[in-house]
Order: C-alpha cells, then structure tokens, then sequence
C-alpha cells in the first residue's frame, strides 16, 4: 500500500483521473518489464504480475506530526482510510471516491457503481469507477 496525501486545494476529478491513470499504467509497465526480466523463482517475484492497483479518493480533516525524521498523517479519516481498503467492490482495480466528492462526479457527468458499508457503526458511502479497461491503453514497454 501507498498513501498520497495532498494539504491546500482540492484537485479536480478530471485530474484525479488522469493522474491516476499514469499512475496505473507506469505501475503495470513496471510489472510488465519485472516478468520479462531472469527473475528468481521465489514466490515474490513469481507472483508480481498478480498485483494490482486501487485508488480511495477521499478528503477530510487531519493532524500530522514528526517522530523522528517521519512525517505522520493521524486522525478519524485516516482510519477511515484504512478501513474502507478492506470494502466490498468485487474488482481487483477500480477508483473509489468517497462521499465528499459526489457532487464532483455528478457534475462531469461519469458514470459510476454506488456503495455503501458500515465500519465501526459508522455508514460510508462511496462511488467507485472499474479501471481495469484503461489496461488496453497501456503503452507496452520494450
């Protein structure tokens, strides 16, 4: 798992999934060039090329803090955060946005799947989009 977290102004969702694109597409990339390179036959490097990508779009209130040269993000939408990456979309890939940017959605007029879940008594909505076909874009690398 990575986290990236941004302070200040809302990016647009237009560039929130742009950005996430790349991201998808450098990452399989990656994975295509790890498989086709001698690798050893441990389960790791074996198994890389089942590894996919999500994304949780969600903004919301929290602290930070250092703890020696680390910076520490804490707060009740961090949890939030972690938990939701154990939902119920039945996808290996997909963008997720949460609550907050619905409006965001609606107003570009994307097509998205509505969910909700309860985690810790507390009912979260969220949208998410299947990404999976952005793969048949993806510039194979040599």
């Amino acid at each position: 798992a990575v986290f990236f977290f941004r302070f200040g102004r809302t990016p647009s969702v237009g560039n929130i999934i742009q950005q996430s694109n790349a991201i998808l597409e450098r990452f399989h990339q990656h994975l295509i060039i790890f498989q086709n390179k001698d690798m050893c036959q441990c389960g790791a490097c074996s198994s890389a090329n089942q590894l996919t990508i999500k994304f949780f779009i969600h903004t919301g209130p929290v602290s930070s803090f250092h703890i020696g040269n680390h910076f520490k993000l804490i707060g009740k939408d961090i949890i939030l955060l972690h938990r939701l990456s154990k939902n119920n979309v039945p996808l290996n890939e997909y963008l997720l946005f949460t609550e907050p940017f619905f409006g965001m959605l609606e107003s570009k007029n994307i097509s998205t799947i509505m969910e909700s879940e309860e985690f810790d008594n507390i009912i979260v909505r969220y949208q998410y989009i299947p990404i999976h076909h952005w793969l048949q874009e993806i510039n194979i690398p040599e």
